[in-house]
């Protein structure tokens, strides 16, 4: 019920604030620490998060292009995610160390990345932390901001 409220919230947010997101409710985080420290602690297991709010800065890679979501979607539907955003695809985003990883993005994030970036160009994105796994960590990209 907790989760249902906070999505809910989120998404109030997303559409009556001006700049879309409530900045501030997200925490920065380093992404190269990110990618090392979210492993499971069992391996060979996924752990499930609280949709932790977060936030970094890094390049894009690989503009966003489709992905398999049916893990992400089924997360959804077991924490009575209502509406479910729509996400079909992933981007592939660089740290300021160079590791590469692919994320899912909101599909309308996804598409004005797709009309107004191109691969280099350094955002803040902000995201929603879902799981740790052996690949990495899930997070759902929901939101970003210009780089001064």
């Amino acid at each position: 019920m907790i989760m249902k409220i906070q999505w809910m919230l989120f998404l109030w947010v997303m559409v009556y604030s001006p700049i879309g997101i409530a900045v501030s409710a997200f925490k920065t985080v380093d992404l190269d620490n990110l990618i090392v420290s979210s492993v499971p602690n069992s391996a060979g297991t996924v752990e499930i998060l609280p949709f932790l709010k977060i936030q970094f800065p890094a390049s894009i890679n690989q503009l966003p292009k489709p992905r398999k979501t049916s893990y992400l979607q089924e997360i959804f539907v077991n924490m009575n995610v209502n509406p479910i955003p729509i996400v079909k695809q992933g981007i592939e985003l660089q740290s300021n160390q160079g590791k590469t990883i692919n994320f899912y993005i909101e599909q309308s994030i996804a598409d004005k990345i797709t009309a107004e970036h191109k691969v280099g160009d350094k955002l803040q994105w902000f995201g929603y932390k879902v799981y740790n796994s052996k690949y990495g960590p899930g997070v759902l990209i929901s939101g970003f901001e210009y780089q001064d």
